[in-house]
């Protein structure tokens, strides 16, 4: 099934865990989860913290919020695969010239292309969460939306001849219905650079020309391949339709849910031996069941299928890297234990992607949170948020959001510690 999937990643910001050697101290507290100094530090890029500053408030309030949103997914059933994250990277590598590009923005930033997966599963529950909490507030449905960017993920192939004056439009507007060849103009006449192509722009999508042309072009058909005189700030254009492509979706497999065994024991020590002996052949399952502290272990430890967001992170993130090739987990900790987990069997599922469609609802992402991507010099923002609004709910998506938010924070409940 095809999700909402917004997706956009802010590099500037970092999830982090705790480094349980140290001491760090609590700076708020998020319904059971603390915030603790180091990982405001490592948002910040640096260990001299003045908490009363703007900055330090700022960097507080995004910690605060991606674990509000970590929680209330887990509230909404909200879960998130490995493959999705790894599409958002890769949306976000397409904003780049080359692989150098976006290793000098992480560097920048001090942050690993792990980290950046961490911060992609927080934006897609968040995303994931405005589609199914906040637009509906604002009578945008799901179907609504994906219809929305399907259409906004449309490209056109179009030529056309940029004149000073309407005057000269009309001029050759009259031609090219009298016969003429429009392309010929263009090259003659067409004040644009693409001129010297017969005035071929190639495919653009919504969003990148500015908006009258936009409109115009993409009301052209084949059936309907000329426009009249269309101005803009530029001057007066005559636009020519080509042809038209729509969103390439692609069906992609994934893993939707898991089977597996665990052994669970309180000592990493313990964990150790009894991972020492299965790998010299001792039965899992037998194992499990005279040592295993968890109920599972009446069935050697099996714990049935299970779905993303069921179990937690540490353990789902071992489970659903388990094959029948590489059925054996390490010792892997949880705020339960030590765990030894092994492959028994995996569903398989299918759901539509596509890139022009996921890079669209990264873009809405961004221009709604107020957010900019770092791109790759091109500088073509995609601007879906005006439309958007401009088709289903006039100019209140982005304070129906924050309000959303106050009441989610109210909810799990926050505290600051340190003010």
């Amino acid at each position: 099934m095809q999700k909402f999937f917004v997706a956009m990643v802010v590099l500037s910001t970092v999830l982090i865990y705790e480094n349980a050697f140290a001491q760090p101290a609590t700076v708020a507290v998020v319904g059971s989860k603390t915030i603790t100094t180091i990982q405001l530090e490592r948002v910040m890029g640096t260990t001299a913290i003045n908490l009363q500053s703007e900055e330090a408030r700022i960097a507080m309030d995004g910690l605060i919020e991606d674990e509000i949103i970590r929680q209330e997914a887990k509230t909404q059933g909200i879960v998130v695969d490995s493959k999705q994250i790894d599409q958002v990277v890769n949306i976000i590598k397409q904003r780049f010239t080359d692989e150098a590009g976006l290793e000098n923005a992480m560097s920048k930033k001090g942050i690993t292309l792990d980290d950046l997966k961490e911060r992609g599963q927080i934006v897609f529950q968040r995303v994931q969460l405005i589609a199914k909490c906040v637009m509906p507030r604002v009578g945008i449905t799901q179907q609504m939306f994906e219809k929305f960017c399907e259409d906004y993920a449309v490209k056109v192939h179009a030529r056309h001849i940029l004149v000073a004056t309407e005057e000269e439009a009309a001029g050759l507007l009259k031609q090219i219905k009298e016969g003429a060849d429009f392309a010929e103009l263009a090259s003659k006449h067409s004040t644009c650079p693409s001129h010297a192509r017969g005035g071929d722009l190639g495919f653009f999508g919504h969003g990148q020309m500015v908006k009258e042309f936009d409109e115009a072009a993409f009301n052209l058909t084949k059936e309907n391949p000329l426009s009249g005189i269309v101005k803009t700030q530029f001057g007066y254009h005559l636009i020519q339709f080509i042809d038209r492509v729509s969103a390439e979706k692609k069906k992609v497999e994934f893993i939707d849910k898991m089977d597996v065994r665990h052994i669970l024991v309180k000592t990493e020590e313990e964990a150790n031996i009894l991972l020492k002996q299965i790998k010299e052949g001792v039965d899992f399952a037998e194992l499990a069941g005279k040592h295993s502290t968890c109920p599972s272990r009446e069935r050697g430890g099996d714990l049935g299928f299970f779905g993303r967001g069921q179990m937690v992170k540490e353990f789902e993130d071992a489970a659903f890297n388990l094959t029948k090739e590489n059925p054996l987990s390490g010792v892997v900790k949880t705020q339960f234990g030590y765990h030894i987990l092994q492959f028994v069997d995996n569903k398989i599922a299918t759901r539509e992607e596509s890139i022009e469609i996921d890079r669209i609802k990264q873009d809405l992402y961004s221009q709604l949170m107020g957010q900019n991507f770092i791109v790759a010099g091109d500088g073509l923002e995609i601007q879906i948020l005006k439309p958007l609004e401009e088709r289903f709910i006039g100019d209140n998506l982005k304070a129906t959001y924050e309000k959303w938010m106050q009441e989610t924070k109210k909810r799990i409940g926050v505290k600051v510690i340190v003010k």
